[in-house]
């Protein structure tokens, strides 16, 4: 079952909305966010700022940045940007972008789903990041980006959530990447019953994005009750901020990656070493290459300012679960025998970019600091769930869903 519980809320004004709700936060590079949130002070980026954003030997301490991160925080909280706090409720919020929807359930769903395996994840997490994360919980005490879950659809709940629809929304305002944000409040006692009562059905949850403050909130609930602090299932330390879509309303695309090389990066020696292990075929057609790869075992690549399609060939390889994923055999075969990248979760010179951004996006990075990028096929849903099902776990960044739930909608404290 899932257990599902509504939740008390500051939620952003309508007038301040396009002010306050924070940009992707994953399609942005540190340079990016620290620069975006020095430029916008009245943006929720500024209550939710890390140590790795500033530039190097400027960050503050990080009790010094905890103690901003609150302050900020309070200051939105008490300038107009946000309501009063909201009594316990349930949240619908969707997505519209050209072309894709997406709607889902914002609620708070107990830690111990994901404790007690009933939430799977299916990446590895950073014990450095989920320290981060933890500090935050501790100092700042609140929560506005949901984990995301998704979940296989079920018809009563589709229905609950496209009745809630059809009423005036509480938010409804399009952000700068041209994505369309509406919210609605789900108050009803009935409402709020059946809801729970239906996805008391649904047996497994899967994170789709959240990894770390999944891990990060259960180990500060865990240091919470080993300080004292009285276990209740509806404090907000015993629970997660979660937005639950239905798998079926997913779009996946991929991430792809690029290297650098600080100390120069010899093309042709990796040319004619990459011609041994894959099919290697320079690319003459820009519309070749911006549709990217059309099937598994497909990559396109990027080089010295030209375009390559690389070929692997799956008939010699083994059917496994996650070896048998294309950023594993992009690691398999070429970022680790031929480029040195050993271990993906921590070499620097190994990034990775979200493919919303596209051919271009990825252009402009290996234009500006890189020597090589790689589009990669994206993984399917079947193989996430497959995946987590079988308690194993992904690549780093071998998923790719979007449009990612936004900051700074809902406030939570706790």
């Amino acid at each position: 079952m899932t257990d599902i519980q509504p939740f008390p809320a500051h939620t952003v004004l309508p007038p301040m909305a396009k002010a306050v709700v924070a940009p992707h936060y994953d399609s942005m590079s540190a340079a990016e966010r620290f620069q975006f949130a020095e430029q916008h002070p009245d943006n929720y980026l500024n209550a939710m700022r890390s140590v790795d954003e500033y530039p190097l030997g400027t960050a503050p301490s990080i009790d010094t940045l905890m103690a901003d991160n609150r302050r900020t925080l309070a200051r939105l909280l008490s300038d107009g940007s946000f309501s009063s706090c909201r009594a316990s409720a349930f949240y619908i919020y969707r997505q519209e972008s050209n072309d894709h929807e997406q709607s889902g359930l914002v609620a708070a769903v107990p830690l111990a789903e994901y404790e007690q395996g009933r939430m799977l994840p299916h990446e590895h997490t950073r014990d450095d990041r989920e320290e981060q994360l933890i500090c935050y919980l501790e100092r700042v005490r609140a929560s506005s980006s949901p984990v995301c879950l998704a979940y296989a659809g079920q018809a009563n709940i589709s229905t609950h959530i496209d009745e809630v629809m059809e009423a005036e929304p509480l938010l409804d305002f399009v952000t700068d990447d041209r994505v369309r944000q509406i919210v609605w409040q789900v108050s009803d006692p009935e409402r709020i019953t059946q809801l729970q009562h239906d996805f008391s059905k649904v047996g497994t949850t899967y994170i789709t994005d959240g990894h770390h403050r999944a891990a990060a909130g259960e180990k500060f609930a865990a240091r919470q009750i080993r300080a004292g602090q009285i276990f209740s299932p509806n404090a907000g330390w015993t629970q997660l901020l979660a937005l639950l879509v239905p798998l079926e309303g997913l779009r996946l695309l991929s991430h792809n990656r690029y290297v650098r090389y600080p100390h120069g990066f010899d093309q042709g020696a990796f040319l004619r070493a990459l011609s041994s292990v894959v099919v290697v075929e320079k690319i003459q057609s820009e519309a070749i290459a911006q549709a990217g790869p059309t099937r598994s075992g497909e990559f396109i690549m990027l080089l010295g300012g030209e375009s390559y399609r690389l070929d692997v060939d799956r008939t010699r390889l083994p059917n496994e679960l996650v070896t048998d994923l294309d950023v594993s055999l992009l690691q398999k075969k070429i970022l680790g025998p031929l480029l040195n990248i050993c271990d993906p979760r921590t070499d620097s010179r190994l990034g990775f970019l979200s493919g919303e951004l596209g051919l271009a996006g990825l252009r402009a990075c290996c234009d500006q600091d890189c020597d090589v990028g790689f589009v990669c096929f994206p993984p399917t849903v079947e193989q996430l769930t497959s995946v987590a099902d079988n308690r194993q776990v992904m690549p780093p960044k071998s998923t790719n869903f979007v449009p990612k739930a936004r900051s700074g909608l809902f406030v939570r404290m706790f």
